[in-house]
């Protein structure tokens, strides 16, 4: 809900560890998620190493669809893709995921022509 409130910043602060941590399957699956939301936050909120964040993503995501969609989308804003962006919607509404999907035509609607992220 912070990112739809443009808090980007306090996302950032919330998950500012680097989400490698530990070796359960339970940290596993977090990583993948937190990772995911780390990379949107730091592109939201303009960060110089957001094109890090989000390659780190990239890989921690890959075997969660739903994760890779939201680090997918990541990139898409990062790159002002627009049709990439609108490309994840799709994805969050084939895995049942209608809020990310609205959020992601939200964000869509709101890049300008040429969207400087």
């Amino acid at each position: 809900m912070r990112l739809d409130r443009g808090e980007a910043h306090a996302v950032l602060d919330l998950l500012a560890t680097d989400p490698a941590g530990g070796r359960s399957w339970r940290s596993l699956l977090w990583h993948q998620w937190k990772a995911a939301l780390r990379a949107e936050a730091a592109v939201l909120a303009r960060i110089p190493d957001a094109a890090g964040l989000v390659a780190r993503a990239e890989s921690a995501a890959s075997r969660n669809p739903v994760a890779a969609a939201l680090t997918g989308r990541a990139g898409a804003l990062l790159h002002a893709d627009a049709d990439a962006v609108l490309g994840t919607a799709a994805a969050f509404a084939q895995a049942g995921y209608l809020y990310q999907q609205a959020r992601t035509l939200a964000l869509a609607a709101a890049m300008p022509p040429e969207a400087n992220w």
